[in-house]
């Protein structure tokens, strides 16, 4: 059986169900809020999925933040964990080079261009350059757009999904989390650096953050039911770190004994 989780920051109950969604599946009480035993649910997911043969095929997460970092061990076989702010270097050296960008096609091109030679493994580190099959994913997800150099919750949508159609791994963790809000004249650009453009203090945005969880959480659900080794036989865990409650979406087969 194919599994996927999904998490998020923001406060929100029966673990942000996306509403299209949230009439679907069971809500469990777990003993303790989801983050206390994240690690142990984590595991017995990861259980269930059984063993891909290739490594990258078995567990892959993204994370706006850096909690599920900590509370799984990275380098672990079989894990691929990829963090917003843990790929600060490589997301900082592409939008510089990117905001450099004139106003032609040319100039366009030739910034890409490098981009796509540039060797990132003084800026991924050791653990995600080794392996030259996941440089290329992670140039491949801040060249495409879609705000993943820029917002950490698209960059964990985005992944997932990205990742759930080339590696089709047996279980997906996505945590959400809460984002700054956007600043005046400086939203609108699409490489733009809000910190550079405005000086104005960072603020969170917890309701929008509340949105983006429900909404591109039901994206990365979607991607499973568009793929045929996904459709029909995957399980969704939506969650909340400061919440015991959890909303179950699973084949009738499924026993939920592990979270109850």
């Amino acid at each position: 059986m194919n599994l996927a989780a999904a998490s998020s920051s923001a406060c929100c109950p029966a673990g942000c169900p996306p509403p299209k969604l949230a009439l679907a599946g069971r809500t469990l009480t777990l003993p303790a809020v989801f983050s206390a035993g994240a690690a142990q649910i984590w595991q017995a997911l990861a259980r269930g999925a059984g063993s891909a043969a290739d490594p990258a095929e078995r567990t892959w997460v993204f994370e706006a933040g850096d909690g599920v970092s900590r509370s799984l061990a990275s380098g672990t076989e079989g894990l691929t964990l990829l963090s917003f702010e843990g790929l600060a270097p490589a997301r900082k050296e592409f939008l510089q080079r990117l905001n450099n960008i004139k106003k032609d096609l040319r100039s366009a091109d030739q910034a890409f261009d490098q981009l796509r030679r540039l060797d990132l493994a003084a800026l991924l580190g050791k653990g995600l350059a080794r392996d030259a099959r996941l440089s290329s994913f992670i140039r491949d997800l801040f060249l495409s757009g879609n705000g993943a150099l820029l917002f950490g919750n698209s960059f964990v949508e985005w992944g997932a999904s990205e990742a759930l159609r080339r590696a089709q791994p047996q279980l997906m963790i996505c945590s959400f989390g809460i984002r700054r809000k956007l600043k005046p004249f400086s939203s609108l650009a699409v490489f733009e650096d809000q910190g550079r453009a405005n000086p104005t203090p960072e603020q969170d945005d917890a309701p929008s953050s509340f949105l983006d969880a429900q909404i591109l959480a039901e994206y990365v659900s979607l991607t499973t039911s568009r793929l045929p080794s996904y459709a029909g036989q995957t399980l969704a865990l939506f969650a909340a770190e400061d919440s015991n409650l959890v909303r179950l979406l699973a084949p009738p087969s499924f026993s939920p004994a592990p979270f109850e």
